[in-house]
C-alpha cells in the first residue's frame, strides 16, 4: 500500500509513503516501460542485480519528462540519479 502524498498526471508522477515504514516511493506511469516503483528513501541498489537497468530507465524516464541530465550527472549511481531527476520534476523533493 501506498499512502499518496503528491500527484502530477501531466508527467505521470506519483509520490507517497510506505505507511509501515513512512518512506517516500515515487510511482512513475511511462509510455515506454508502464508502472514503475522507486525506493526514494531506502533504496537497496547494492543489493539489486539490475543496477544498470534502473539507470537506462532512469534516463529513459528523465528524457521523456524532459529533464536535462548533465555527463556528469549520467555517472552517478542510480539513487542520486533518481534524486536528481525527480527533485527536478517534484521541486519541493530538493535537499
Amino acid at each position: 500500500m501506498v499512502e499518496t502524498k503528491y500527484v502530477d498526471p501531466k508527467n505521470g508522477i506519483l509520490l507517497g509513503t510506505i505507511p509501515s515504514s513512512d518512506n517516500r516511493v515515487i510511482i512513475t506511469f511511462s509510455k515506454k516501460y508502464g508502472i514503475q516503483t522507486w525506493h526514494y528513501d531506502e533504496p537497496r541498489c547494492q543489493d539489486c542485480k539490475w543496477v544498470k537497468r534502473c539507470a537506462d530507465r532512469l534516463m529513459d524516464e528523465a528524457e521523456e519528462r524532459g529533464v536535462n541530465i548533465t555527463e556528469e550527472e549520467k555517472r552517478l549511481p542510480p539513487v542520486k540519479l533518481a534524486h536528481t531527476i525527480f527533485s527536478e520534476l517534484i521541486p519541493w523533493l530538493k535537499p
